[in-house]
């Protein structure tokens, strides 16, 4: 499932509601590289070289030498890495099943389940919050690597979390990409009622409804984010 919210709201003045939660923070430590020295390690030079062909198959060996440096953690600000941006973005909002024709890929990397893919996404959207290349208006960034890591299953999930709540801290609460951040996060916890105790979920409800009076149209009337496919 591709992850996005719609809804209608209200306009509000206060926004310290909309702030995370302590008990949040308590419950899952901040941590804003675990998941990107994660996906350095998972993710393999097939899959590097299936994202290097994103751009119509053009510059491959430059996309892939760039690719490389990111995987092994070096050089980080080379022309090549900056370079490589490109194709990492491509992934990064591609729904996967909606990639370039052209690109012929396998049967196996068309489907919309299929882990390979899923952590090449993953890699390039960890890559690039990392890097600090997400901009303001990418946003929707959040809502792909949320559908892969849940895909991926644990150990993605929780350190998706734990960056998350570190990018959360960070960001002022009142625009959309901190009300994106803020929705996935809501989404995975209430997902999994383990990671936090009774009286924290009581407090994440709370949480959930000061934002659902927030002016972007991610809530539905009823107060519930509305997870819907974007692909629809």
């Amino acid at each position: 499932m591709q992850l996005g919210f719609r809804g209608s709201g209200l306009i509000r003045d206060d926004f310290s509601e909309l702030k995370l939660p302590r008990f949040v923070v308590e419950a899952i430590p901040p941590d804003p590289v675990a998941l990107f020295n994660f996906l350095r390690q998972e993710v393999t030079d097939d899959m590097l070289y299936f994202i290097a062909e994103a751009d119509y198959k053009t510059d491959v060996r430059e996309y892939l030498a760039g690719l490389r440096k990111i995987k092994v953690g070096t050089d980080l600000g080379h022309d090549l890495v900056r370079y490589a941006h490109k194709v990492m973005s491509l992934i990064g909002k591609s729904k996967l099943l909606d990639l370039p024709n052209n690109l012929q890929l396998m049967p196996q990397y068309r489907m919309k389940d299929n882990l390979f893919s899923h952590t090449a996404r993953a890699f390039c959207i960890g890559s690039l919050i990392h890097l600090g290349k997400c901009h303001h208006d990418d946003y929707e960034y959040i809502f792909h690597l949320t559908d892969s890591c849940e895909m991926l299953g644990e150990p993605y999930c929780t350190m998706l979390l734990q960056l998350m709540v570190a990018e959360l801290e960070k960001l002022e609460p009142w625009n959309e990409v901190y009300l994106s951040w803020a929705s996935c996060l809501v989404y995975l916890l209430t997902k999994d009622e383990r990671l936090l105790s009774t009286t924290a979920q009581s407090g994440l409800k709370n949480w959930l409804e000061a934002t659902k009076t927030e002016t972007f149209p991610w809530f539905t009337q009823y107060g519930e984010p509305q997870l819907y496919s974007c692909s629809n």
